[in-house]
């Protein structure tokens, strides 16, 4: 009663504790938004790396000489096959191992069942090795007479 005689207010106890709350709650809230804002931009990252790294693949397969496409084994997009794999760090460049890989690259090269001998089809797919964010696969057909 005296502060208010003297016009001076004030916050009482409960108010105090109210606004703290719904202060936190708040920061709480754009906390969690931030935090998943963060790791789908990680994901997306990875994504776009690993289809960068297997149009890169697809390319210097596609500009092989005809000669030099010699088939692949059976598998060789599922199982690490040498000659058909290569292991790369996080800028794309390649490793001697999957020690350190960011991003496992297979790809395989089979006859098109419907003409063998004059077209094959190339395929590529790249996966991250660190979380499975999914993977990038890329197919071509290429003739002999491209």
């Amino acid at each position: 009663m005296r502060a208010q005689r003297h016009g001076v207010a004030g916050f009482s106890l409960i108010e105090v504790v109210v606004a703290t709350g719904v202060l936190v709650v708040g920061v709480l809230g754009l906390a969690q938004v931030l935090l998943l804002a963060a790791v789908a931009n990680g994901d997306a990252r990875a994504v776009t790396s690993a289809t960068v790294l297997a149009s890169g693949r697809m390319e210097e397969l596609r500009a092989t000489p005809w000669a030099r496409l010699t088939p692949s084994p059976p598998g060789a997009l599922r199982v690490d096959t040498p000659g058909f794999v290569d292991y790369l760090d996080a800028s794309g460049a390649g490793l001697g191992s999957e020690t350190g890989a960011a991003f496992v690259r297979r790809w395989s090269i089979d006859p098109l069942p419907s003409d063998p001998m004059n077209a094959v089809v190339l395929q590529v797919l790249v996966e991250t090795a660190a979380r499975h964010t999914g993977q990038t696969r890329l197919l071509s057909v290429r003739t002999r007479w491209e």
